[in-house]
């Protein structure tokens, strides 16, 4: 699980208005298991980088969902999930 300031964190919701509509993302941790949703307007793509995964999945208009396992963290305090500096849409305008 991920944690913040020491709290324990199991899900987050994002948003965003961009001059397309609006951009939206959305994931759970559930025991090992990530379930991520993203949707996105007409005329944006993402990738999207998923948890052992080497090269992100790139997707566009519409609502995508993606269930994955998360490797066991033992005695880490480090998340499993970590961002990538390059997950930025093909257009340069999501992440």
């Amino acid at each position: 699980m991920l944690s913040s300031a020491g709290v324990p964190v199991a899900s987050a919701q994002v948003g965003h208005r961009s001059p397309y509509g609006d951009i939206e993302c959305d994931w759970q941790i559930d025991g090992d298991v990530l379930r991520l949703a993203v949707t996105l307007p007409y005329g944006v793509t993402a990738d999207v980088w998923l948890p052992g995964e080497v090269a992100p999945r790139i997707v566009g208009i519409g609502t995508h969902r993606f269930t994955t396992a998360l490797a066991p963290t033992r005695g880490s305090r480090q998340s499993p999930i970590s961002g990538d500096p390059r997950s930025r849409g093909r257009n340069g305008r999501t992440s």
